[in-house]
Formats: structure tokens, C-alpha cells, sequence
């Protein structure tokens, strides 16, 4: 691609993680956030967990497999009669004490956190790169204002930079 051409803005989602340590988050945010997932809203399934933490089901399964490993989670069998039937789970008394304890220090209960060096990597990947407005686009575009041609003049060069616009 040569400089004058422009670099496509609209960019792919990031992958999903497949494991806690792909999220970039700590294990025990995480699974504090469970938790009180659990706790506050009830939640039993795999399926309920990955929907409301936006993570892969994999991420879940890791998480309760280290609830489990520490007592604070327990099987509670399986939801339904199908062969699409899934596990429940439920806290233990100690997964009980910690869910409170967790949500004294933080009442948020939704959507796992997207790591900082993440967020910035994609939005890194977003960013406008040698898009190019011409005066003729930026006329059709505002063809409906009245809109004086030395604001144009002005307006051209400042939605080129990229930057924040201010008018």
C-alpha cells in the first residue's frame, strides 16, 4: 500500500480468550466476579455464566473447576431431563462468606474487565490512519447546512488530523 492510499479503519474483533490467563485479568477478580454472580443473581449453569461474563464457556469451566478445588462451589446435578442438560452449581457456605466479602469491596457484578494493555492494543488497531477527506466530500457531506466556505477551508485539514474536533 503506498502512502497516499488509505489503510482500511474497520479492523476485526479481537479473538476470545480460551483460558483466565489469556484474559490479562487475575485469576481471583475473576473468580470473585463468579461469585457474586452466583450469589447475587442466582446463576447455575456454565451456559448463564459465559453469557453474563461475556467469556468462552472454557474460561467459565476453569473457574468453577478452581471454585470447586477450593470448596467454595459445589455440583448440584443436572438442569433438565435432555441430553442438552447442563451441570448446576451453587456456592458452598465458604463460597457464600467470599461472595459477600467480594462484593463489600466491589459492588460490580457483569461483564469480566478487558485488560488496559488489551483495550489499548485495540483501539490502537482502530485508530484512523491516513484517511482523507477532499473538499469535495466534505461539501456533499454538509450540503444541507449553510456553512461559510472559509469554515470549510478550516474544517478540512481538522477532520484530516484525526484528532478531536471542536467547533
Amino acid at each position: 500500500m503506498s502512502s497516499g492510499e488509505s489503510q482500511p479503519t474497520v479492523v476485526e474483533k479481537p479473538t476470545a480468550p480460551l483460558a483466565v490467563e489469556q484474559t490479562g485479568i487475575g485469576f481471583n477478580l475473576l473468580l470473585r466476579l463468579l461469585l457474586k454472580l452466583i450469589y447475587v443473581r442466582g446463576l447455575e449453569t456454565i451456559s448463564q455464566f459465559s453469557a453474563e461474563l461475556k467469556l468462552h464457556n472454557a474460561v467459565c469451566q476453569e473457574l468453577i473447576d478452581a471454585g470447586r478445588e477450593r470448596k467454595l462451589i459445589e455440583t448440584m446435578g443436572l438442569k433438565g431431563g435432555s441430553i442438552n442438560s447442563e451441570v448446576r452449581f451453587s456456592l458452598t457456605e465458604q463460597g457464600r462468606i467470599w461472595a459477600t466479602e467480594a462484593q463489600q469491596q466491589s459492588q460490580y457484578i457483569g461483564p469480566a474487565p478487558v485488560s488496559l494493555e488489551d483495550y489499548h492494543r485495540q483501539t490502537e488497531r482502530q485508530r484512523l490512519k491516513n484517511e482523507h477527506i477532499d473538499h469535495d466530500s466534505l461539501q456533499s457531506g454538509l450540503s444541507k447546512l449553510v456553512v461559510p466556505d472559509t469554515l470549510l477551508r478550516r474544517l478540512g485539514p481538522a477532520m484530516n488530523s484525526a484528532r478531536a474536533l471542536l467547533l
